[in-house]
């Protein structure tokens, strides 16, 4: 079983979930990786800001000059800034990140997640789904979150996982 030491910081329960996805993923034959685990606020920041006021190279074309918004929200309100949520990505033939995938695949890579109790952003309603992404399932919204981990840290925040 692969070890997760590639993305300290994440809550127990998700390294451990982690790392059955991405063993049972192996062994379905997906070529998969976590591509993002733990991160910062300014790390969550710099992230809102590509596709907006900086330039994001992927997806950029002459009616989209800036390119792809990567994520839908600022430092501290996302699952990733608590360790809380990963991104698996599959793998080209070459080692390299790809994110073109079949629906069938990001599917399939899903149903695995699901299997080990993560909420897979591939069935979000209501938002742009976002298939790359996985999460415990939480107590509290992430505005909770936040508040919790400003006076305690982002421990007393993993105490409210469900």
């Amino acid at each position: 079983m692969p070890e997760i030491v590639i993305v300290p910081g994440l809550n127990p329960k998700l390294a451990e979930a982690a790392e059955k996805l991405l063993a049972e993923a192996k062994a379905r034959g997906l070529s998969i990786g976590l591509h993002s685990g733990l991160r910062t606020w300014a790390e969550q920041d710099r992230l809102y800001e590509l596709g907006r006021s900086v330039k994001n190279p992927d997806g950029a074309t002459e009616a989209n000059p800036r390119g792809d918004i990567v994520t839908r929200v600022i430092g501290g309100f996302g699952w990733h800034n608590y360790g809380i949520a990963i991104d698996c990505v599959f793998k080209d033939s070459k080692g390299g990140w790809t994110w073109d995938k079949t629906d069938t695949e990001w599917e399939d890579l899903g149903r695995i997640g699901e299997l080990y109790g993560l909420s897979w952003g591939g069935r979000w309603q209501g938002k742009k789904k976002d298939c790359p992404h996985f999460e415990l399932k939480m107590r509290i919204s992430n505005f909770a979150a936040r508040k919790i981990a400003i006076v305690g840290g982002i421990e007393e925040v993993w105490k409210e996982t469900a």
